[in-house]
């Protein structure tokens, strides 16, 4: 629920004045969302819990890190979109 508030809220802060274009921010993670989690439903089955939760867990790591350096303006960037 955080960040189906915050994402908009921050868009419009950092990027645009305009609703609209703050929930189009919010809809790059909506649709990622359901990608990732096929993505590691399927992985679970084949690797086991640990691997897949070690992995995820590395990887949200490493987009925190890249998320720490961000200024103003960073999501307007397309390096944004994956992380």
């Amino acid at each position: 629920m955080a960040v189906v508030v915050d994402i908009p809220v921050l868009a419009r802060l950092t990027v645009t004045a305009s609703q609209s274009v703050a929930a189009l921010v919010l809809v790059r993670f909506m649709v990622a969302m359901p990608v990732g989690a096929f993505l590691g439903g399927w992985l679970l089955r084949r690797l086991g819990p640990a691997v897949v939760a070690a992995t995820g867990l590395a990887v949200a790591g490493a987009g925190l890190a890249l998320m720490s350096g961000w200024g103003r303006g960073s999501l307007q960037s397309w390096p944004a979109t994956p992380v």
